[in-house]
């Protein structure tokens, strides 16, 4: 199994976290952020593909750093793991300087 890894973005960018999950199937993954469960749709994308999970976040802003967990289950239990994410954000003038 490969695992998650710690990851740094910025601001307006899109991401790819990736994991390989292992053993017998059906597997079914599902993906949580600070806890709260991950409904795939415009901002996330999940996919689970030759064994390996991935999820997209889009549009990427501060609020979605924290901590990603994959969780892969089957009928003979759990595994799961998990990535800190850190969204920046590039330096921006709050004011411009007055011209002379």
């Amino acid at each position: 199994t490969k695992k998650l890894k710690d990851m740094k973005s910025i601001v307006d960018s899109s991401i790819v976290l990736e994991c390989k999950v292992s053993g017998s199937q059906p597997i079914s993954v599902s993906w949580y952020h600070e806890g709260n469960k991950i409904i795939s749709g415009e901002k996330y994308q999940a996919t689970l593909t030759d064994n390996t999970c991935s999820l997209k976040v889009n549009s990427l802003v501060t609020s979605d750093s924290g901590n990603y967990i994959c969780e892969a289950t089957n009928e003979a239990g759990s595994d799961d793991c998990s990535a800190l994410l850190t969204v920046e954000e590039p330096p921006s003038f709050v004011k411009k300087p007055d011209p002379i």
